[in-house]
C-alpha cells in the first residue's frame, strides 16, 4: 500500500511542477488509494535479483496480507534528472515516518482521489490541486 502511494504522489508532484511525471505511469483509484494500473504486471517483471519480496501481514484482525520490497543494490541516481531526484526525496522524506494507513488516509483527501470512482484511471489534471508543493 504505502509504495504505491509514495509512486503516486512522486509521479503526481513531478506532473504538478513540470507537467511530466517520473514513470509515465498511469493510476487506478481503488479503495485502499491510488494503485499503479497493471500494478501485476509490473511487479511481474521486477528482476528477482536486485529487489527482495517478503509477504507480511498488515492487519492481522481482517487478515491483510502484502508484499514488503526491500532494494537489494543501490539504485542507480544517473537515471533521474535533478528534478526528479529533488521530488523523490521531498516525498520520502514527507511520508518517512507515515505508516501505511496514514498516507492512505492522506492520498484519500486529494482532489485527485475525491473526484474519480474505484476503478477510474486518475487523471493527471488533478495534479495542479496535489495538497504538496516542492516551494513553501
Amino acid at each position: 500500500v504505502k509504495l504505491n502511494k509514495l509512486l503516486w504522489y512522486c509521479d503526481f508532484l513531478h506532473f504538478k511542477e513540470t507537467s511530466v511525471s517520473i514513470t509515465g505511469t498511469q493510476y487506478v483509484r481503488l479503495k485502499y488509494g491510488p494503485v499503479p494500473d497493471n500494478y501485476e504486471r509490473i511487479t511481474s517483471i521486477m528482476q528477482p535479483e536486485l529487489l527482495d519480496e517478503d509477504e507480511i501481514e498488515f492487519d492481522t484482525e481482517r487478515g491483510i496480507v502484502g508484499a514488503q520490497f526491500t532494494a537489494l543494490v543501490e539504485p542507480d541516481k544517473s537515471l533521474f534528472s535533478e528534478k526528479e531526484m529533488e521530488v523523490m526525496n521531498f516525498i520520502a522524506d514527507t511520508f518517512r515516518n507515515y505508516t501505511s494507513t496514514e498516507i492512505k488516509n492522506k492520498s484519500h483527501q486529494e482532489t485527485a482521489y475525491k473526484k474519480c470512482e474505484d476503478g477510474d484511471i486518475m487523471s493527471y489534471e488533478y495534479a495542479k490541486d496535489l495538497s504538496l508543493s516542492l516551494t513553501a
